[in-house]
């Protein structure tokens, strides 16, 4: 009976030895666990930071391309009215230059008759030209 009890006692002793070597490594690996879970949530934090930072960057992206968009609108905007002032000047130039013709050739004309009627009257050039005299100063 002895014999019993002491190989009971061994099978104990063996049994909390390989109890405590299998609590040893689980703490082992329950301390891996942890450091990995502690790595894990540094890298999350860091992923975190980069989106923040990516979040900005795009918002300050879709910023410079609004603006963007905004100039071009203004400068199709700013052409079309240039083309208009072109348009409206050149059509001021072309009744400025028949104007001009008109009036050379109806002073032609004028010349030719010798400026009939006004020129016999004794009406200076200047006069029938449209020009009037200067009034004179009046004395007191």
């Amino acid at each position: 009976a002895s014999q019993s009890t002491h190989m009971s006692n061994s099978d104990a002793t063996e049994d909390a030895a390989a109890a405590r070597r299998h609590l040893e490594e689980a703490r082992a690996e329950q301390e891996k666990l942890v450091e990995h879970a502690s790595a894990l949530q540094a890298r999350r934090e860091k992923i975190e930071r980069l989106l923040s930072v990516a979040a900005e960057d795009e918002s300050e992206a879709r910023a410079r391309l609004d603006a963007a968009v905004k100039w071009r609108e203004d400068l199709a905007e700013m052409a079309i009215k240039a083309e208009t002032a072109a348009r409206e000047i050149s059509e001021e130039v072309a009744l400025y230059s028949r104007s001009v013709r008109d009036l050379a050739a109806a002073s032609a004309e004028a010349e030719a008759c010798g400026g009939c009627s006004m020129k016999r009257r004794g009406v200076s050039r200047r006069r029938r030209r449209g020009l009037r005299r200067r009034p004179r100063a009046r004395l007191p």
